[in-house]
């Protein structure tokens, strides 16, 4: 099949060839991957000896970038290696695998995901007497959205070595303003938003919330943010060159039973309480906002064994209050396929013995990529009922929309708009069947569900001014009015 780029797509394309350092801004399902290989393609005929480093989320790696390059006919050319060992855990040893395909000259693609990076940094000076890549692309460049992460220190250390960089997402302020400084930084390197975050945060932001740990923009901050990023990013909305399906969201509030509900009163009053005869201590308040959100989500780990693995982890299951309500779903749409996102590892067992479902599928990062793509396979052939997925694996990138999915189930409510407004864009997006999806929100009344689903919202607001300004500026510019 031969790429013939929409009018939106071509624009977009002309203006990274232009823009060496710069970033889109565009709706899931607008066709970025294939804006970042038609760029490829012209800059390998340009540049000898070309490179690309493109940091992708695991499952986009695999799926994502393969497909689409298999998918047209003028990419097909371009030949890449993706820079991970799913069978692996340490990803620090330098694998044979791994480093075969760093080390091959004749390869334009190299598919890494974060949290490889510090693997990639380290074996390179082993390997080449000078820096191998001149173009960097960061797909879904919100993982990069932490200045203190240490994915985003090791990668500025790097970022003048790459003659191009760009970054592509659609969700570019899942929290709140302060988010795009470090994205924006890995563009330009401080030439729109300064080079230290501590400066810009002092002039935009001001200290709210506990104890002063929020931030807050001024009232000035939007509006001279937009304008000093809007020359270096190219909005793309899905409401201007796509039929997609509309969303309704439907929030389903449920009960705990009365002893589970006192037990998480005594937790959220005083970070105790005892349960099964063991003593539950929570020492910190982001451990106790953790353990709210997963009593009213069914479930329990261990506070004391926090740090230790999942599968190491006592988990206490405590009601099925969303399991009848999910269920209760299920009954209504007659065998219809469900999209249920859910945050904690114990809702996949938790529900397997509920539904008495031992081979119930579920997308997430314990399962490899092979596995994943059976599902989505199936999915997509309508061959699975239900289909479970954690929002930071199946969040990016699948393409799920072609079953006849039109029901999405939240088990539990995210507190990231990112994940929640990506994990509903994988079936509310061009190509489902469906005119409308629905969004059930799986609420626990009298637990902190409410104030988050609240937030959520909120966050989704201030997002879409964001996106509608630079939508704004991008026509003006168009017609010569800037």
């Amino acid at each position: 099949m031969h790429f013939r780029p929409h009018d939106y797509q071509k624009e977009a394309i002309r203006f990274l060839s232009s823009n060496p350092n710069s970033g889109i801004f565009a709706d899931p399902g607008l066709g970025k991957t294939a804006i970042a290989l038609s760029l490829i393609s012209r800059l390998k005929e340009k540049i000898p000896n070309y490179r690309c480093l493109i940091i992708a989320p695991l499952t986009v790696c695999y799926n994502v970038w393969p497909n689409e390059i298999a998918k047209w006919k003028q990419f097909r050319h371009l030949d890449y290696g993706i820079l991970h060992n799913e069978w692996m855990e340490d990803i620090a040893c330098p694998y044979q695998e791994q480093l075969d395909v760093l080390t091959d000259a004749d390869l334009d693609i190299y598919l890494i995901n974060p949290e490889s990076l510090k693997w990639l940094f380290a074996n390179l000076p082993n390997w080449y007497s000078r820096f191998p890549f001149n173009h960097l692309i960061i797909d879904e460049s919100t993982r990069f959205k932490n200045w203190k992460a240490k994915r985003c220190s090791l990668l500025r250390k790097y970022l003048p070595r790459f003659k191009r960089r760009n970054i592509m997402t659609g969700t570019p302020i899942p929290n709140s303003l302060l988010d795009l400084f470090s994205q924006m930084f890995m563009v330009d390197r401080g030439v729109s938003l300064g080079k230290r975050i501590v400066p810009f945060r002092d002039t935009y932001f001001k200290k709210t919330g506990y104890k002063g740990y929020q931030w807050k923009a001024r009232e000035h901050a939007q509006g001279e943010i937009e304008q000093r990023i809007a020359d270096s990013v190219i909005r793309i909305d899905e409401e201007d060159h796509l039929e997609v399906p509309e969303l309704i969201e439907n929030p389903v509030y449920v009960s705990l039973p009365d002893e589970i509900q006192k037990i998480y009163d005594e937790i959220e009053a005083s970070f105790f309480a005892t349960i099964e005869d063991e003593d539950i201590a929570i020492p910190t308040e982001p451990s106790k906002y953790n353990v709210c959100r997963q009593i009213a989500n069914g479930g329990l780990y261990k506070p004391t064994e926090f740090l230790t693995l999942p599968k190491n982890r006592k988990t206490f299951l405590l009601h099925t209050s969303k399991a009848q309500a999910l269920e209760n779903i299920q009954n209504e749409l007659n065998g219809k396929p469900v999209l249920v996102g859910y945050h904690y590892r114990f809702v996949v067992p938790h529900l397997k013995k509920y539904f008495k479902a031992p081979n119930l599928a579920y997308i997430s990062s314990g399962v490899d990529q092979r596995q994943t793509k059976l599902y989505i396979r199936l999915w997509n052939s309508n061959r699975l009922p239900i289909l479970l997925g954690q929002p930071q694996s199946i969040g990016h990138g699948l393409n799920l929309q072609k079953s006849d999915c039109k029901d999405i189930v939240w088990y539990g409510v995210p507190d990231n708009f990112e994940s929640y407004d990506q994990f509903n864009r994988r079936v509310k997006r061009q190509g489902s069947k469906q005119k409308k999806i629905t969004a059930h929100i799986l609420i626990a009344r009298n637990t902190i569900e409410p104030v988050i689903w609240r937030r959520l919202k909120k966050k989704d607001t201030n997002q879409r001014s964001l996106l509608k300004a630079l939508k704004r500026y991008w026509k003006k510019k168009r017609k010569g009015l800037l």
